[in-house]
């Protein structure tokens, strides 16, 4: 019997049914899956990760500048799938939807436009490192998917990521830390699940923006 790989395959969702070939090559487990609404509609639903802006403002406090780079993903999640670990040595993919570009720029794109809003300077970003501004911000995310429970309902969005605010005039890094947000599903839809992600990823970026005002403030 040919072997599924298990880091790279659709899963596809059927409640309360035991489907023994599906089980022997998806999970080599018998048991209910939670099934999304629209899932076997055909072309998958298409999702966009949209920051709600906190301040109407364009005016900075501090003259000085500091660049964005597109963050570092973890394998398995750079693409635009929207990833499910049953447990944490499986990765899945959401069947029925999908992010609307590579999940590295929808995701600079996401904390671009809320650093700017929330950081005291003016946030600029792109692709390649531009050492020309004052201090920089890497983004590293390990995690960014939905958690499944003991009862493979989807249950949670969990987004993890290491942030390191970096000052290009002595190349010293002034601080790095780690922020993790979980969030609840209200139901077993696309739109909850990406709904968690927007809550999850505008908690980490309020978050990132006091620590790097902090940082930034005590230079």
């Amino acid at each position: 019997m040919k072997q599924v790989d298990m880091m790279m395959t659709k899963i596809r969702l059927i409640p309360n049914v035991c489907a023994a070939m599906f089980m022997v090559l998806v999970l080599s487990a018998c048991g209910p899956l939670v099934e999304f609404p629209g899932a076997d509609e055909g072309a998958d639903r298409v999702f966009d990760l949209r920051y709600k802006a906190m301040s109407s403002s364009s005016e900075k406090s501090d003259v000085r500048s500091l660049f964005l780079a597109e963050p570092i993903i973890a394998a398995g999640l750079k693409g635009s799938d929207i990833a499910v670990r049953p447990n944490d040595y499986e990765l899945l993919y959401l069947p029925g939807a999908r992010w609307s570009d590579r999940l590295s720029r929808m995701i600079n794109r996401f904390y671009h436009r809320g650093l700017s809003d929330q950081l005291s300077l003016t946030v600029l970003s792109g692709q390649d490192v531009d050492l020309s501004q004052n201090f920089r911000l890497r983004l590293s995310f390990d995690d960014f998917a939905i958690r499944t429970n003991d009862r493979n309902d989807f249950d949670q969005v969990v987004v993890s990521v290491t942030a390191t605010l970096i000052d290009n005039t002595s190349n010293a890094i002034k601080g790095q830390r780690r922020l993790s947000e979980t969030v609840s599903l209200n139901s077993q839809t696309h739109d909850a699940a990406v709904q968690s992600f927007v809550k999850a990823n505008h908690s980490i970026l309020k978050d990132m923006a006091i620590w790097a005002n902090g940082l930034l403030m005590g230079q």
